[in-house]
């Protein structure tokens, strides 16, 4: 095989996480590679999975720090790496440039730039991604490095924090603090499918970076609403208005969500929103033999049928599955008449015997 053909190869190892065959086809490369930014991505990536940091920052800065091409894959990887370190600041450049090019390159993927970003501006820990949790089974290969600090400086915390902070006021000027407050009973899984939505308009435009959200409780220990936080850059032109304009058009939300703006008026902003119809089918008939050839897709499919024979829009939906129950969420203009269509489209189905149907941005509301 030549160059180019075991490149290729290490892709399709990669996706079948195969790190050490990685390592074991692109080492005899390595001079060939080094100059070659995909090379030493890949190689270095492998690299990473056995806990060889220092080594796979070394390959990487001879590469991506002068490079001006298309490929951003480095500079996000090597950005982590920085991070790990503690070297706050220049880790958030590097994932920052690398952002830029994917928004051309690949731009499907810019959500592992937000995700990175958003790490290293709220202090999430290192992650490395795809290591195993037993390190026992993890050191049976030859290629693990259990020294993985050995070779690490040790920081001032509290310094990268404020060169960061620095950077970022001296980049895009002073922030203004945004609250959105979602109702209803979102579960962490699913706050964070508004976190990433904004987090990728943030960053994409510029606009600012999210900080973090939080979910409250209500006496009986029920999910009422959720709270995402970011900071807005104050000195972008029409700020406020491009950030709501962003989020409004783009982003469906429960009846009852607002966004509070921590300016000098301490806005409060209502949104549009929508009833939240959840309907709750018992967890054992999914798993029920006798119930085998009828599927939750089946199930799921029957409503909207059922919605699109009405001619009603649902605007969202989305699912989760607690202890004893598998939970659908449909948003739409009218719960009542949502209730109807679902109960209509489940009757015959055996998979929804008993089922819970809640009004869930009306919390009084408990069938």
């Amino acid at each position: 095989m030549n160059y180019n053909e075991i490149l290729e190869l290490a892709v399709k190892l990669e996706e079948e996480k195969k790190y050490n065959e990685i390592l074991d086809s692109l080492g005899p490369l390595k001079e060939q590679g080094k100059d070659d930014i995909k090379w030493c991505y890949r190689y270095s990536n492998a690299l990473v999975f056995f806990n060889r940091f220092k080594e796979a920052i070394d390959i990487l800065e001879h590469v991506v720090l002068d490079y001006e091409g298309e490929y951003p894959y480095g500079h996000l990887l090597l950005g982590s790496l920085y991070y790990r370190q503690g070297n706050l600041l220049e880790g958030f450049k590097l994932v920052e440039k690398g952002m830029e090019m994917a928004k051309d390159y690949e731009p499907e993927y810019l959500w592992e730039f937000d995700h990175t970003l958003r790490a290293i501006y709220s202090g999430y820990p290192f992650s490395n991604r795809d290591n195993f949790k037993n390190t026992v089974l993890l050191k049976e290969f030859p290629n693990y490095d259990e020294t993985i600090d050995a070779d690490y400086k040790l920081v001032d915390a509290n310094l990268e924090r404020a060169k960061l902070e620095e950077y970022l006021e001296s980049y895009d000027g002073e922030v203004v603090s945004f609250e959105l407050c979602v109702n209803g009973r979102l579960s962490e899984k699913f706050r964070h499918l508004y976190e990433d939505t904004i987090c990728t308009y943030l960053s994409v435009n510029k606009l600012g970076i999210l900080k973090g959200g939080s979910t409250s409780v209500d006496y009986n220990n029920r999910l009422r609403e959720s709270v995402i936080q970011f900071d807005v850059f104050s000195e972008k032109p029409n700020y406020k208005e491009n950030v709501l304009k962003l989020i409004i058009n783009n982003i469906v939300f429960p009846r009852g969500s607002y966004i509070k703006i921590d300016n000098e008026e301490k806005e409060i902003i209502k949104l549009k929103g929508y009833d939240v119809l959840a309907l709750g089918i018992d967890v054992n008939l999914l798993y029920d033999k006798a119930h085998e050839k009828h599927s939750l897709d089946d199930a799921i499919i029957r409503i909207f049928h059922a919605f699109d024979d009405e001619k009603y829009d649902v605007e969202y939906f989305f699912y989760d599955e607690t202890k004893d129950r598998f939970w659908i969420r449909f948003l739409g203009e009218d719960y009542h008449f949502m209730k109807k269509v679902v109960e209509n489209a489940i009757k015959d189905n055996p998979l929804c015997k008993h089922p819970i149907i809640l009004n869930e941005t009306d919390f009084e509301d408990e069938e």
